[in-house]
């Protein structure tokens, strides 16, 4: 019976000790989760939190009130209990970089009555924004120096190798992250505007630019030639205007009299050489285009024909042509055609990967 107690005693025991192993396993493992490249470090009732440091400040931010926030924001750094020691430079550091956020703010207010969407250039928005240092360590690369969150171990790792990065401490690393996460959710909500503009303008961009690609009059390689040789575009619009050169298509031949005399309406096919030209690209997204050309029209019965051709939208055009007669005069031939051009190019090919920025 004694025998059995005691190693009832001994598992209890066991389990025990187990248990504050792992226990203690598991604190220490969530007490270094502020150096891991994660937010499951964060704890959302600490009042360092940046959803509760905007609850704290948003009067000031309905009010665009941004140098008095970040004021609050460097007075309450300032404050912190964390214990510095050892790491004295990196506090400071921070702080420096809200002073210099201050700064820029206050600058904006007095200069431009503080309308920052036309002024964010002014202002570094990404000085507190997270990334990646070295060997994998969380930091703030947009300060100045940058602010590195080394760990107790990590002293021969790079950057942590370097003395502007000194080893922190878990209290220390959360405080700098908690602080600098807050101030850079702040920024967003402060250049939200101009980020929703900037948006807009890539998606127009992209549009304009896919419309250009896929839809617009397709060129030959010595169009394309002379086209960049002349135009000027960027990644932000293509050219709003193109220009046509020596430019063959199939064409079909009507004559003119041939819609009011029905026995004269006689259709040919024909060579139409769009000899020079321009085109005027048109709407939000560039998706029309309109413009006129000389043309030279080949047929196997007749002489050459001269005269235009007009495309008042995409994926249309005509125009009409005056051909020579066939006698010994070479005159022109009383009654013009009217000349639709197809061009074949455009149903299989597109500019794509022809334009290089």
């Amino acid at each position: 019976m004694d025998m059995k107690l005691r190693m009832g005693k001994r598992a209890v025991s066991r389990i025990v000790m187990t248990g504050i192993l792992l226990v203690g396993a598991i604190t220490a493992g969530q007490a270094q989760d502020v150096f891991a490249p994660s937010d499951a470090w964060a704890d959302e009732n600490d009042p360092r939190y940046y959803e509760n440091v905007i609850d704290r400040n948003w009067q000031l931010i309905q009010q665009e009130q941004w140098a008095d926030i970040f004021s609050n924001l460097a007075e309450d750094a300032a404050l912190s209990e964390v214990d510095w020691s050892g790491a004295q430079q990196v506090h400071e550091r921070f702080l420096d970089a809200l002073d210099a956020s201050i700064d820029e703010l206050k600058e904006i207010d007095a200069l431009y009555n503080g309308v920052y969407l036309e002024h964010l250039d002014q202002l570094h928005t990404g000085r507190f924004a997270e990334g990646i240092a070295g060997d994998g360590f969380v930091a703030f690369m947009g300060m100045n120096p940058a602010i590195v969150l080394c760990m107790e171990g990590a002293e021969q790792a790079n950057p942590c190798n370097q003395p502007q990065h000194p080893i922190l401490t878990v209290a220390q690393a959360r405080d700098v992250r908690y602080r600098a996460n807050a101030a850079n959710e702040l920024l967003l909500i402060l250049r939200r505007e101009a980020d929703e503009v900037i948006l807009d303008a890539i998606e127009t961009s992209y549009k304009r630019w896919n419309n250009f690609l896929d839809n617009g009059f397709v060129m030959y390689p010595w169009e394309i030639t002379l086209n960049s040789a002349l135009l000027e575009w960027d990644i932000r619009t293509p050219p709003s205007t193109q220009f046509i050169f020596l430019h063959p298509s199939l064409g079909i031949q009507i004559p003119l009299d041939g819609f009011s005399d029905p026995v004269k309406f006689r259709a040919k096919e024909s060579l139409v050489i769009e000899v020079a030209g321009h085109l005027w690209y048109r709407g939000e997204f560039l998706d029309n285009y309109g413009g006129i050309s000389g043309t030279v029209v080949l047929r196997e019965d007749l002489p050459p024909g001269f005269g235009f051709l007009l495309r008042p939208g995409r994926g249309l055009s005509a125009g009409l042509n005056w051909h020579l007669s066939a006698d010994e005069q070479k005159q022109f031939m009383k009654t013009p055609f009217v000349t639709v051009s197809v061009n074949v190019l455009n149903f299989i090919k597109s500019n794509r990967g022809r334009f290089e920025l």
